[in-house]
Order: structure tokens, then sequence, then C-alpha cells
């Protein structure tokens, strides 16, 4: 009975204080509910990141079977390498040209070209014109035998090369060297030579001695 009492304007003020909080509250709902809406629709439209696939790595077993080796990075020479065409000469160092002492007629050549032949071992003989003596003409050094510009019975004098002996274990390489070469042919930037006499066949290793200009 004591709520009788109560004044009809203060039973008013709740009203549009709880329709007020109604309106919050269904606002907040409201909101509530489109933030909740908004994440699952965000999570369900972000695309599914899948584990990379195992194929994509580099094993070291898939390394070796794709033949791909691996080293440690250091300091190295860099070689290059420059193709020139060239002429092999024997050595003229190392060469002689064989004379007759004195003028006479060739009685007996021992040797052809190619033949090898041994320090002092005797080359032909040559009868002297004035004493008519047979004598020998021996080489001077060891070697083959490159050029014969004789035969017995030709008439012969100290101006005349008859044979010529090279030691062949060393000869010279002249090349033909292009003027764009010019940067690369330094003697402090070529190592070696390597003279290929024949296809398939591996190249001899050489030393560059002299660089030269004609």
């Amino acid at each position: 009975m004591i709520m009788k009492k109560v004044p009809v304007w203060m039973a008013a003020v709740p009203l549009w204080m709880a329709a007020g909080m109604l309106v919050g509250l269904a606002g907040f709902g409201l909101s509530g509910c489109g933030k909740s809406h908004s994440s699952t629709s965000d999570a369900s439209s972000a695309p599914t990141q899948e584990p990379a696939a195992e194929e994509s790595q580099l094993t070291p077993e898939r390394a070796r079977n794709a033949g791909i080796e691996t080293a440690v990075a250091g300091e190295a020479q860099i070689r290059t390498t420059l193709t020139l065409h060239g002429t092999i000469r024997p050595n003229a160092e190392r060469e002689q040209d064989i004379r007759a002492r004195y003028p006479g007629v060739v009685r007996d050549v021992s040797k052809r070209v190619g033949d090898p032949v041994a320090a002092s071992e005797e080359l032909l003989r040559v009868e002297s014109n004035e004493s008519l003596q047979t004598y020998p003409i021996r080489s001077p050094i060891p070697g083959r035998i490159i050029e014969r510009r004789t035969n017995p019975g030709d008439a012969v004098d100290g101006s005349t090369v008859l044979l010529r002996v090279a030691d062949l274990s060393t000869v010279w390489v002249e090349f033909a060297l292009f003027a764009r070469d010019l940067g690369q042919s330094g003697a402090r930037n070529l190592i070696g030579v390597g003279l290929a006499l024949a296809p398939g066949r591996q190249a001899l290793p050489a030393d560059l001695q002299t660089l030269g200009e004609l």
C-alpha cells in the first residue's frame, strides 16, 4: 500500500529512461551482432595459407641427384683462354748448319731427314780437292736431321749448307695476334701456352718466354 503513495511523475521518469536503455541495449546488441558477423565474414573470406610444399625444399640428396656442387667461397686465380693460330719452328738457339771444312766432293751421306743423331756422330764424308783424302763431317749437337741439301757426287765448299741439325727437345711457336687481343697478351697475363697438335689429343704445356712485335 505504500507504493500507492508514490507520486505519478516519479513513475513516469523510468519510462523514457527505460526506453533509452532499451534503445541503447538494442544498439549495443546490433553493434555486437555486426562485429560478430564482420569477424566471421573476414575469417571466411581470408585465403587459407597452405604449408610450403616439400618439393620446394632442396635437400642434400636432391642436390647430389641434380649434380649441384657447393664450395666455400674464397680467393682464387681467374684463368682466361685465348685461342691463336701459329707455326712451330725449331729453337734457333739449338740448331746447327753442317758445312764442309774444305772444298771437295761429297762421297757418302749416311743420314736422311728425320733421322736422330748423337753429338759427334758421323753424318757424311767429303773428299778434299787438295789432298784427295776423304774426311768425315760430324754433328756438333744431338738432335734430328731437319734438312738435307746434298747427295753423293755434289761439289761443295765451306759456304754450302749440306745438312741442318736441330735439337727438338724445345721448339719455338710463333703466333699471329690481333690488335683487339693485345690487352690479354701481356707477359704478366699469360700463364702458359697449350699446343693442340691434333684434334682429340691432349694439349702440350708450354711457357711463354718472349713477346715481341712485328
